[in-house]
């Protein structure tokens, strides 16, 4: 499942970052930008939602780990929640979201060089 969503996810973002983009040459051109927003609203949750969804994906490998990767999950744990929270209320969350995101990534690329298996 997770390598289904992570194409939709790159996808999104790059959608993203070429709203964004619209939304600046339109500025700089007067225009109006609500289609812009609307749009980069769209894409910016599909994104975060998506990589809400793949991180939940990790967290019962996460959470049988060593001490570290288990805190890597709760902070997946945290990042999926504070998705769903700020989907329906913008607030403090979207913070958490971001912050916990960054937190999830630098964990896992972390694990990536330090953890090891074993075959027993």
């Amino acid at each position: 499942l997770g390598a289904l969503i992570a194409p939709v996810v790159w996808g999104a973002d790059g959608v993203e970052n070429f709203q964004l983009l619209n939304i600046m040459t339109n500025l700089l051109a007067d225009k109006s930008i609500s289609l812009e927003l609307e749009l980069l609203g769209i894409f910016t949750w599909i994104k975060w939602g998506g990589l809400a969804v793949i991180f939940s994906l990790f967290i019962p490998y996460l959470s049988k780990g060593s001490s570290f990767s288990k805190g890597v999950s709760v902070i997946a744990v945290l990042s999926v929640l504070s998705a769903i929270i700020s989907f329906f209320d913008r607030s403090i969350f979207n913070e958490i979201l971001s912050l916990s995101v960054i937190f999830v990534f630098a964990g896992l690329i972390i694990l990536c060089f330090t953890n090891s298996q074993t075959d027993t």
